[in-house]
Order: structure tokens, then C-alpha cells, then sequence
């Protein structure tokens, strides 16, 4: 009798197989879809064009076991993304389905060429997209590439003080808090790991002399970026704020100023840094 690891495994065999057969093109059929994706991830924009020609479907995508147990797929689209080469993506753009699903690709591998390309070409930045565009550059370890694609995305005029519903709740973040936040809560390791782990060091810095982002922007519950680095005392960050203009007199809707955060959290040095401020007059959260 099989184990019920081994059983659960046939059940599910049934439904990968179906999962493959949708996902390996359709129309001329799966090979010719199979065909193109793999030329589109090697950036082979002449087969691509042949294989369109002759009826490939440009939605097409392949199923693949790696990484995970039950797979994932691939289409061509990504995958020319995936090859960094131009000529072989724009093909695929047959509709604004492909157009956004190529921007969103080139987002998660942060190439400003793609992106440029593909805004001209008529894809668009959702606030959701643009969150995670500024989020994606201020996770690369390589400061030269963040700076890069940060200038290129207020080039094209995408809002850096987007907004992101935190994990399901009612309560939205300003990308400057979520910057701050994702910095403090990781200082220690920011910029030390693979891309796409933490914000760096350097994340901060970055998106503030680059994008000029609001830096009293308060989330639906009145937090500022300021309070967010008071409370995990993360001095440097306080110290960047502060030169930069944001203000300390601000209050949270519970009245509570970043003096206060860090003061709860035993944070000495920062709450004797924000009391040697000269005074200001105190504003109330929205």
C-alpha cells in the first residue's frame, strides 16, 4: 500500500497533467508554443518572429518542475524579458494583457531599457506597480542600478509616494514608511544580501536625494517615516530624516510624536537627538 505522501501525490498527478496541457500553448499546439518560448529566452528575435508568423500563439507558456513540487510555468513574454533583448519581446505585444505582464517581469528584474521600451509601447504603472517598481530598486545591492532605475521611473513620472494595504488590514503604508521600516527592521543585514532580500543600506539615501518623496507622509493611522526609524532607534535614519526637512513636532492619531515611539521602545540616544531639536509647533495627524 502506497504511503499517503505517495497517495496524495497520484491525486494531485491528474490535475498537473491537466495545469501542463493548458499552459503549453494552444492553436497550432504545444510544440510550436514550447518552440517559442524557448527562443524568446534566448533573446532569438528572428525565430521568434518565424514562429509567431507561422501561428505560435504569443500567449504561449510552458510548465516546468523545477523549483517547486507541482511546477510553474513560463511564458514567452516573460521569458524574452528574462533575455533582456528587445527585439525579441516587442513581437509578443499583441495586446495590453502582454504589455503588462512584460512590464511587471521587467519590473521584478529591475531593466530600465525594458521598461522605457515598454511604457512607450503603451504599458501602464497601477500604484500597486509602482510600489513595487521603487521597492524593487531600493532592494539592489548594486547602488550604480538603484540610482538608475529610481531617476528613470520619476522620468516617466511614476508617483513615489504610493501607497501599499499592509498585509491584508485596513491600514495603507506610504512607500517612504515601508523604505524606513524595511531598512530598521533589517539595518543590520540591508544591502549585505542577495538582491531582492532587504532594502539597502543606501535605500533611504537613495530615494530621498533621487525621487524627493514626501517625508511627512503619514499612513492611515497617522505614523510618519520619522516615527517608523524612532521607534527602532535607528539613529542614522533619524539623522537622514531630519536633515532632510521632516518634521518632528508631528503627531500620530493618538497623539504621540517620533520623541515618543522612541522613548517606548528605551531608545535614550534617539529621544536626546529629537529633544536638542529647536521646538516646533505641534500638528495633528489627518
Amino acid at each position: 500500500m502506497a504511503r499517503p505522501r505517495h497517495l496524495v501525490s497520484l491525486l494531485l498527478l491528474p490535475f498537473a497533467l491537466c495545469v501542463q496541457a493548458c499552459c503549453c500553448g494552444a492553436g497550432s499546439g504545444g510544440g510550436t508554443g514550447e518552440m517559442l518560448v524557448s527562443a524568446a529566452g534566448r533573446g532569438d528575435a528572428q525565430r521568434v518572429r518565424e514562429l509567431l508568423d507561422a501561428g505560435a500563439p504569443p500567449h504561449s507558456s510552458v510548465w516546468s518542475s523545477r523549483g517547486t513540487r507541482l511546477g510553474s510555468t513560463k511564458s514567452a513574454v516573460e521569458a524574452a524579458v528574462d533575455s533582456g533583448v528587445w527585439e525579441a519581446v516587442e513581437p509578443l505585444l499583441v495586446d495590453q494583457g502582454l504589455k503588462q505582464d512584460a512590464l511587471r517581469h521587467a519590473v521584478q528584474w529591475a531593466n530600465p531599457d525594458i521598461i522605457r521600451r515598454l511604457v512607450e509601447k503603451g504599458a501602464k504603472f497601477s500604484p500597486e506597480l509602482a510600489f513595487a517598481a521603487y521597492d524593487r530598486a531600493l532592494r539592489l545591492v548594486d547602488r550604480a542600478r538603484s540610482e538608475t532605475l529610481v531617476k528613470l521611473l520619476m522620468e516617466l513620472g511614476i508617483d513615489p509616494n504610493a501607497t501599499k494595504e499592509h498585509y491584508g488590514d485596513a491600514t495603507h503604508v506610504p512607500l517612504m514608511s515601508f523604505v524606513i521600516q524595511g531598512l530598521a527592521w533589517h539595518k543590520e543585514d540591508g544591502g549585505a544580501s542577495a538582491d531582492g532580500v532587504f532594502v539597502s543600506r543606501w535605500g533611504p539615501e537613495v530615494f530621498i536625494l533621487n525621487a524627493r518623496p514626501r517625508l511627512d507622509v503619514q499612513d492611515s493611522t497617522g505614523r510618519t517615516p520619522l516615527m517608523e526609524a524612532a521607534e527602532h532607534g535607528a539613529q542614522d535614519l533619524v539623522q537622514l530624516l531630519l536633515e532632510h526637512g521632516a518634521d518632528p513636532a508631528l503627531l500620530d492619531k493618538d497623539g504621540r510624536d517620533a520623541a515618543f515611539h522612541a522613548s517606548r521602545w528605551g531608545h535614550d540616544a534617539v529621544v536626546a537627538m529629537l529633544k536638542a531639536l529647536p521646538p516646533r509647533t505641534s500638528k495633528p495627524g489627518p
